[in-house]
């Protein structure tokens, strides 16, 4: 006797009658029967439940990253837009471009209003070692090229600044107008197309910069190191001082005024 019922006996004898397992396996007791039908019942209940969650909404911790909110600020605290964010770069420039890219010391030039390719231009040259710097040839390798052209259109929306209170030479500075016009005038002229204006710059930074130029150390404009060149033989150092003097004149003098 094995107590089971007539029903359970009639599922056994279907399952013996079956083909899932051979008749001859010697499994066919009443403990693996009994078995095997719990087996089923589990993995039919693990099918259903897989098939419920899969119906189920997604909670917020399974949603894809994209989809994920940003999470809320503190009380009190914005959240920082492009333009904030471009300020925030263009304040490490002050310390020695000074306040809004208006240059204090003759070492550095004002920056405020440069065209915003230029910028770029040249931030790049310091990275790659076209242009020699001691100091921003270390400090351009910290910025990503996004981050240079935020700091581009920053500055290029500022107004132009101009270096005060600088001697001017106004005779040689008429001689340095013309000689701007011949050699210069075609690149740097009022409209910044590519290149930026000179005029109003400290006269020492110039110097030094057209200087680097003439010896090769800025390999940035071969165009450049050409046209000094040409200036200088053909005027001499006199040549090269009447184009500093021109460029070192205070941007609210009118060009004008020079030609009297």
């Amino acid at each position: 006797m094995t107590g089971l019922s007539q029903e359970e006996c009639g599922k056994i004898r279907r399952c013996r009658d079956s083909k899932l397992i051979p008749k001859n396996s010697g499994y066919w007791n009443t403990s693996t029967v009994l078995h095997f039908n719990r087996f089923l019942k589990k993995a039919s209940l693990v099918l259903l439940c897989s098939l419920l969650q899969a119906c189920l909404p997604l909670r917020q911790s399974q949603l894809p990253a994209q989809q994920t909110p940003s999470p809320p600020l503190p009380s009190g605290a914005t959240r920082i837009t492009a333009p904030a964010a471009s300020s925030m770069l263009a304040q490490g420039c002050f310390g020695c471009h000074g306040p809004q890219g208006a240059s204090s010391g003759p070492a550095t030039p004002n920056i405020a209003g440069l065209p915003a390719d230029y910028f770029i231009k040249v931030m790049r040259a310091y990275q790659q070692g076209e242009r020699i710097a001691t100091v921003m040839g270390r400090i351009a390798r910290g910025y990503s090229s996004q981050e240079i052209a935020r700091m581009a259109g920053y500055f290029a929306a500022l107004p132009r600044r101009s270096t005060r209170l600088q001697g001017v030479d106004w005779v040689a500075a008429r001689f340095g107008q013309r000689l701007h016009s011949r050699y210069c005038g075609e690149c740097h002229d009022a409209q910044d197309k590519g290149a930026p204006r000179l005029q109003g710059q400290h006269s020492a930074y110039l110097r030094w910069t057209l200087h680097d130029y003439v010896l090769g150390a800025n390999r940035t404009g071969n165009g450049m190191q050409r046209q000094l060149t040409r200036l200088i033989r053909a005027e001499g150092k006199a040549g090269l001082e009447a184009l500093l003097a021109y460029y070192s004149a205070d941007l609210s003098i009118p060009e004008a005024s020079l030609s009297r």
